[in-house]
């Protein structure tokens, strides 16, 4: 199968052609036949096994029909949505699952284990090292070091959404030794909360984990395609219930003080081709730090809230493509008026799948300073790059070069 990849024929570069390790279903044959929109997640060409249960014409002809009626439906909507108002028009035919039916379903349950988060926790420490707070408050204090600061590091980053409480007692059934001498002892929810306490943001940040797991994963597709189809982001605010109440004043017909559940926001930029989170930082509207943080000649897809003139600046000087849904008709800039591709723009909606994935694990912050709350954000988005990660290797290994 290919996908039609301008430029990437592995039978003319020697390249070699993958070969699935499974066979597939009908249903799955089918959903790849007909999808014809690239796919960075998928290599260009390869080879599969397909327990079809029609013979080869029948499932041409098939395959034929359904292309027809998906080019049907896809003008009739967008004839509909011609006739509603801009506030009401729904995405241009792009869900929050994203890809075709094919990619899911296939690896089964998202779960992973403890064990595994820890080890992956502990090659991202051996590759960015030891946080230099961590630790050197037992050695100014002239006291025997009793954990050791690596294994602390990678209990912290493996922590997820569990409280200090079930992490102590996880890494204790799991038999997880942290200590320097090798007694085998596993910290307790007082050390592991003070290693949280030390523990620099910066570390948790786009410079070190997050954007070490992010790497990796992407790195995982890299001879499938070409590497700029990777380079695909979306930023947007979110933000995550906390376990406290506060009062808040409403206007209006039988206002006044209301108890609500408190929120933490949080701005997240998303790799879109593997859902990995890139930056996690403070609710804003500005894309400085944004910029900064992707290669150069990126793709950086925003809504109307970031419609302002300094955000257009900013990526212009990063050599940054920023597409951005512009508030009314659309912005002069340098000379000319923005290209605004809503079909290149309808992927950002593929951003809701990281903030449905945050919030179907049942993320709440039971922080009470805002420092604390944000690293605890940043610790729920290292676990979503960790599943990610394992998923995706799971679904490169099922391709293979002969040979």
């Amino acid at each position: 199968m290919e996908d039609g990849r301008a430029g990437i024929n592995p039978l003319q570069t020697g390249d070699g052609i993958f070969i699935m390790a499974r066979a597939l279903s009908a249903r799955q044959a089918k959903a790849f036949t007909t999808s014809f929109q690239p796919l960075s997640t998928v290599p260009s060409s390869f080879m599969a096994l397909c327990n079809m249960d029609m013979d080869f014409e029948e499932a041409l002809d098939e395959v034929i029909a359904r292309e027809g009626e998906r080019i049907a439906d896809d003008v009739t909507y967008r004839e509909r949505s011609l006739l509603r108002g801009e506030r009401r028009r729904p995405w241009w035919g792009t869900g929050t699952r994203g890809g075709p039916s094919v990619l899911r379903g296939i690896l089964g349950g998202e779960g992973v284990s403890l064990r595994e988060r820890l080890a992956l926790a502990e090659r991202v420490v051996g590759a960015l090292g030891v946080p230099d707070p961590l630790g050197e408050k037992e050695e100014r204090r002239g006291r025997r070091r009793k954990f050791s600061a690596e294994k602390l590091t990678a209990a912290i980053l493996a922590k997820g959404n569990l409280s200090f409480v079930d992490l102590a007692a996880e890494l204790r059934e799991v038999g997880y030794d942290a200590t320097v001498d090798g007694s085998r002892a596993s910290p307790s929810k007082s050390t592991l909360f003070k290693a949280f306490t030390v523990l620099p943001r910066e570390y948790l940040e786009d410079e070190e984990a997050l954007r070490a797991l992010d790497e990796m994963t992407a790195e995982l597709y890299s001879g499938f395609g070409e590497d700029e189809d990777m380079e695909v982001f979306a930023g947007d605010n979110s933000a995550i219930p906390c376990d406290n109440m506060i009062v808040r004043d409403v206007k209006g017909r039988g206002g006044g003080a209301v108890l609500v559940r408190d929120t933490s926001g949080f701005y997240a930029l998303v790799r879109l081709p593997t859902n990995t989170i890139r930056l996690i930082t403070e609710h804003r509207n500005l894309i400085l730090r944004s910029v900064q943080v992707i290669p150069r000649g990126s793709t950086l897809l925003l809504d109307a809230e970031y419609d302002v003139e300094m955000n257009y600046w900013l990526a212009h000087e990063r050599g940054i493509e920023v597409m951005i849904n512009p508030r009314g008709r659309p912005r002069w800039f340098v000379g000319t008026f923005l290209r605004f591709d809503r079909r290149v723009y309808g992927r950002r909606k593929l951003i809701e799948r990281t903030f449905g994935n945050i919030t179907k694990r049942r993320t709440i912050s039971y922080f009470r300073s805002f420092y604390s709350r944000i690293k605890g954000i940043m610790l729920a988005g290292i676990l979503h790059n960790m599943i990610a990660y394992c998923r995706s290797v799971k679904w490169t290994g099922l391709f293979l070069r002969p040979g």
